[in-house]
């Protein structure tokens, strides 16, 4: 796998490169599992697969690179990196507040009434 994505990494889609893409794609579909998780009453695996999801990033963003072929010494410069790094904690963060508002909602008491009959 690690050779595999090494070899993807000058591959870009829709000008982003394919670890970003990859990561989109795991974050959205783990979203939409999540989501369908709690609304079927099953938190825990919710949040297994929350975890699971963010065990999966850790590992795929401290994943060192494939160190490419040394050429002449020219220094490229990502302008919109610390841009691009806040959207995506934004997002983080967002994901969490809205998957822990989830799971408090999903987890509410209720309460049974008993109904009089005239």
């Amino acid at each position: 796998v690690i050779l595999l994505l090494n070899s993807l990494m000058a591959v870009t889609i829709g000008d982003i490169g394919i670890g970003t893409f990859i990561l989109f794609v795991l974050w959205s579909i783990a979203l939409l599992g999540v989501l369908f998780l709690i609304q079927g009453s099953r938190q825990l695996q919710a949040i297994l697969v929350a975890l699971a999801v963010i065990i999966i990033s850790v590992v795929l963003l401290v994943l060192p690179r494939k160190e490419s072929v040394k050429q002449r010494d020219i220094t490229v410069y990502d302008d919109i990196f610390w841009p691009r790094l806040a959207l995506i904690f934004g997002m983080f963060v967002f994901l969490l507040g809205g998957l822990g508002y989830f799971l408090v909602d999903s987890m509410e008491t209720v309460h049974a009434k008993k109904i009089y009959s005239k």
